[in-house]
């Protein structure tokens, strides 16, 4: 297991969040195992500012889910533009698939749909309140009865 120290920004967002359009298990020239990704035109510009830094200052980007660092790749052959890149390792065919799945849970975004929308006007909560309160007079009157203390 290895200690990483991770620079974040301000708000501690990372920078292609949600910018990856697909990360899959793939095999090389060598037959070795690697991940492919591929990211939009927006990530294809953060991607290649962060691997020129990289490569210049022999840093490694960390790969991050829920505070967990899946992977740190270095950048050895130079920046990567155009929005494709390929994660190499020793990585075994299971490893490789759940590093494309974290690579592609930054592109699940919460969706939220609705479904039914209704407004309560003030007339229905006053028919509410009034209705409430019948109710609990007749459920007072009731157990009154009941203990005989209610007489006719």
């Amino acid at each position: 297991m290895a200690l990483y120290s991770l620079e974040g920004n301000r708000e501690n967002i990372a920078p292609l969040r949600g910018s990856i359009d697909d990360a899959r298990q793939d095999y090389d020239l060598k037959n070795e195992v690697i991940v492919n990704m591929q990211m939009d035109a927006q990530g294809a510009k953060v991607w290649e500012e962060m691997t020129t830094r990289a490569f210049k200052e022999q840093l490694q980007i960390a790969i991050v889910l829920d505070s967990l660092v899946y992977s740190a790749p270095g950048i050895n052959n130079g920046p990567i533009a155009g929005g494709n890149s390929q994660i190499s390792g020793s990585f075994s065919v299971n490893e490789a698939v759940d590093l494309a799945n974290v690579l592609r849970a930054g592109k699940l975004p919460a969706k939220a749909t609705i479904i039914q929308s209704d407004e309560v006007g003030p007339t229905l909560g006053q028919e509410a309140i009034d209705s409430g309160t019948m109710s609990f007079l007749i459920a007072l009157a009731l157990v009154l009865i009941s203990d005989g203390v209610l007489l006719w």
